[in-house]
């Protein structure tokens, strides 16, 4: 019964630190200063709806930007322009989100890629 407790425990812990597998930071080391929380997804008539929620957990105003890749059942790039780089603003020590729509009922999958923005550095 011990073994099976630490067998579940250590299985949360695993499950709860796993990075979303559909959000990348083009930079790692913004990861200390920003979080991915989760993705949302859900059906706006046909075409697919996702938010991405997090927090700044820097003590800092801190400006980001993201862009979204779509892809076909076949792993084709839909060109979009959720694919070109767009800002957001996080006051410190604060949640965040953001949403976009698929480009297309033929959007399968999709990367999200969050980068510090260019113009803060």
């Amino acid at each position: 019964m011990t073994r099976l407790w630490i067998f579940l425990t250590l299985l949360l812990f695993v499950l709860g630190c796993a990075p979303q597998p559909h959000v990348a930071f083009v930079n790692n080391n913004i990861s200390r200063v920003i979080s991915v929380e989760g993705v949302r997804e859900r059906n706006v008539g046909q075409l697919k709806e996702i938010e991405v929620y997090g927090e700044n957990k820097s003590g800092e105003y801190m400006k980001f930007r993201y862009r979204v890749v779509w892809k076909d059942k076949d792993g084709f790039e839909i060109p979009s322009l959720s694919a070109q780089w767009t800002e957001f603003s996080v006051y410190e020590k604060t949640p965040y989100q953001f949403s976009t729509i698929a480009p297309s009922i033929d959007a399968a999958e999709y990367m999200v890629y969050i980068n510090k923005d260019k113009k803060c550095n």
